[in-house]
């Protein structure tokens, strides 16, 4: 199965790249990450759209037409149903966001909103991903198989991965809107931190030249160390007073957008590791219809 040409790929990477951007901006505008940006030398006219929410709206109102113009365009394409399918969970996702945030159009947004609004936006994030990542693939050609006989477990830490991650967002916007302590948090970090490292690194051990396996637990893992990186930077600041910085800032909300972005990778491991795990010869989880 060939797809359909490589312009619905690549606009499915710009709707997915716009969406995080959405992300970062949105964090900066709604006071969910602290700091001041008037020292940060931004131009005035910046500051002024970042802090009114004027951008952040533009670019929701751009990620959602293009959400909406890239269902458009898979609904016709000759790629597998299930492809298509996460054009319909973007869509989807996006307008739950919409609604959990017309409950507070001002920011900031209120503590109650907070928590699902941080699971359904990486969320949303996500499913553009794996729009645009299995968009990529020649379906003409099987899926480069492994056995992972050895390593039954490996599927169950796949499946579990992405949900701990989703419960780790959840904790840390808690933390951020003083819902729970940082503890929480910390302890949701380590088990997260976990489970990807020993699924990236079996796999890279394992299977070190597995065509998608590899490329795809080293994206998942260097995104897992950059927000590791990201979340000590940020409690180290705010132990020292410095939570009021523009740097504290910037990078407050790089760590919601590297999140999203570890989200994003562990669910496209999951399911690599589901369409190309082999156990005693039978495929290891769900069977991906290759089939219009």
């Amino acid at each position: 199965m060939h797809l359909p040409g490589p312009g619905i790929s690549r606009f499915a990477v710009a709707t997915a790249a716009v969406a995080l951007l959405l992300m970062g901006v949105g964090a900066l505008s709604s006071g969910i990450v602290q700091g001041d940006l008037t020292g940060s030398g931004l131009p005035v006219s910046l500051i002024r759209g970042l802090t009114s929410g004027r951008y952040h709206i533009d670019l929701a109102i751009a990620t959602g037409a293009m959400t909406v113009l890239l269902l458009i365009a898979l609904i016709p394409s000759n790629v597998p149903g299930w492809v298509r399918a996460t054009g319909w969970v973007s869509a989807s996702l996006f307008a739950i966001d919409c609604a959990i945030m017309a409950w507070s159009p001002v920011p900031p947004v209120g503590a109650a909103l907070a928590i699902p609004h941080a699971i359904v936006a990486p969320l949303f994030f996500a499913s553009l991903v794996v729009t645009a990542y299995y968009m990529s693939l020649d379906w003409i050609n099987s899926p480069d198989t492994v056995d992972i006989s050895a390593w039954p477990s490996l599927l169950t830490i796949a499946n579990l991965t992405p949900l701990a991650i989703v419960i780790q967002i959840a904790l840390g916007a808690a933390y951020r809107h003083k819902i729970f302590s940082v503890m929480p948090h910390m302890a949701g970090a380590m088990v997260a931190t976990l489970l990807l490292l020993v699924l990236s690194v079996q796999l890279l051990q394992n299977f070190p030249t597995n065509e998608t396996l590899r490329p795809t637990a080293l994206a998942a893992m260097s995104a897992l160390l950059l927000q590791v990186t990201l979340g000590i930077a940020i409690f180290v600041m705010r132990l020292l007073d410095f939570d009021t910085s523009t740097v504290f800032a910037f990078l407050a909300a790089a760590h919601i957008c590297v999140g999203a972005l570890t989200l994003a990778a562990s669910v496209v491991l999951s399911l690599e590791v589901r369409r190309c795990c082999v156990v005693s010869g039978s495929l290891a989880g769900t069977q991906f219809r290759t089939e219009t």
